[in-house]
């Protein structure tokens, strides 16, 4: 695992020295990671890959002034949530809202499959796993989600989320609380 990191920690350097290959290896690396956190942020494939776009752009034109980055992955989740929130202003103004099919609650949205990997759960269990975290609130579903499924530290899931490490380790307490109080009551009293 710590070959990976010092590879890309490798890469990062280079493209910040010119390599342009290196930024396309970066792109291709967390492309998909991106547009996935992306799309649970804006159910929107367009907005979602505009602003992925803009970001390896950005870094491009920026990559003489960059600095040493300790966790790429939160890097560029803090620098696209920026960006679609930035890009989304546009986005409304370029079409209009009655052709948006866009539920503001279905914002970081889980679904059963996302939960098939592991064979070893029920049906039952992997529908009542969906409905409890959708049932969380907007925050806690996206800590879950940085925490859980990107395996980011607290205080890189804090940076992302533009608040303090101890606001989102409350976050998670709460969300696992709620989490527990809703499995308990659907798994024993349905």
């Amino acid at each position: 695992m710590g070959s990976d990191k010092e590879h890309i920690n490798l890469m990062w350097e280079s493209m910040k020295a010119g390599d342009e290959q290196c930024l396309s290896h970066i792109f291709v690396i967390f492309y998909s990671d991106m547009c996935q956190y992306g799309l649970k942020l804006f159910n929107s494939i367009e907005l979602v890959n505009d602003s992925i776009q803009d970001v390896f752009l950005r870094i491009w034109e920026k990559r003489n002034t960059l600095g040493n980055v300790q966790n790429l992955r939160a890097y560029l989740f803090i620098s696209l949530r920026r960006r679609i929130l930035k890009n989304k202003k546009e986005f409304f103004n370029t079409f209009p809202l009655d052709s948006i099919k866009i539920n503001k609650d279905n914002v970081f949205l889980f679904s059963s499959e996302e939960f098939l990997e592991s064979d070893k759960i029920s049906d039952r269990l992997r529908q009542t796993l969906t409905k409890t975290i959708n049932n969380l609130p907007e925050k806690q579903r996206e800590l879950i989600f940085l925490r859980f499924y990107n395996k980011l530290s607290y205080r890189d899931c804090a940076a992302i989320m533009e608040v303090k490490e101890q606001t989102v380790r409350n976050i998670m307490q709460r969300a696992i609380s709620k989490f527990r109080e809703q499995m308990d009551s659907d798994l024993w009293f349905d």
